[in-house]
């Protein structure tokens, strides 16, 4: 198999992964709106008043909590098609070990320690699977 299509062939099975670290980013990212929102508040509450500008902070802490959150819903809903994908080109691979090896790596998110340790063989074992099954795996369309 040619480098580019193997590399084609990991981008895809790794898209679900990546889009799972995206929505922890924005979850982190809601939070900290969240956490400076309450805290304006408190400060407004307190009587620190507006400094005159058109757009009170607690109403653009607003704005942004509202964005990031539809965000986050977006992401999540392009995950769940993203791990569909994935799921389907995996549950497609004929050789059991393959399947189970690229299941747990790409779908359910586990290192290669803990696949070694779960099947109990070695960590380079199960970095010669991947790097095996990713060839048996058939994508319909390209990542992105």
């Amino acid at each position: 198999m040619e480098k580019e299509e193997f590399d084609n062939r990991l981008a895809f099975l790794k898209q679900y992964q990546e889009r799972q670290r995206e929505i922890i980013g924005h979850t982190y990212e809601l939070e900290r709106w969240g956490g400076i929102g309450t805290t304006i508040n408190q400060k407004y509450q307190e009587g620190f008043g507006s400094s005159g500008e058109n757009t009170s902070k607690p109403e653009l802490a607003g704005v942004n909590i509202t964005h990031v959150t539809a965000q986050i819903q977006a992401d999540i809903d392009k995950a769940k098609e993203e791990r569909d994908k994935v799921k389907k080109a995996v549950e497609k691979v004929k050789k059991k070990r393959y399947r189970d090896v690229l299941r747990f790596k790409f779908i359910n998110g586990m290192k290669n320690k803990a696949i070694a340790e779960l099947t109990e063989t070695t960590e380079r074992n199960i970095y010669k699977v991947i790097k095996k099954a990713v060839e048996y795996v058939e994508i319909e369309d390209k990542p992105g």
